[in-house]
């Protein structure tokens, strides 16, 4: 059975999206080496260390997607 997230959990999704532009913006007026610092890497990039311990702390650079309401039953859930 499909679940249905409620308006709230939607809602406060979106508002935490909309964050992410503005610091990307505030992040692309910085100088590069800002940015790199920023980003704690440097222009030769991260080390096999700094690779690893990323990956323990956050995991794999994966975008979650989550799967598209059924039509027929977005259709009919209305009624």
């Amino acid at each position: 059975m499909t679940q249905i997230k409620s308006n709230a959990t939607v809602n406060s999704r979106r508002k935490a999206d909309t964050n992410t532009p503005f610091l990307i913006a505030q992040e692309g007026r910085n100088s590069v080496d800002a940015t790199l610092s920023n980003l704690s890497t440097s222009k030769q990039g991260l080390t096999q260390d700094d690779v690893e311990d990323r990956l323990q702390t956050h995991g794999l650079n994966q975008v979650s997607h989550e799967k598209a309401p059924n039509v027929f039953f977005s259709t009919f859930s209305c009624l």
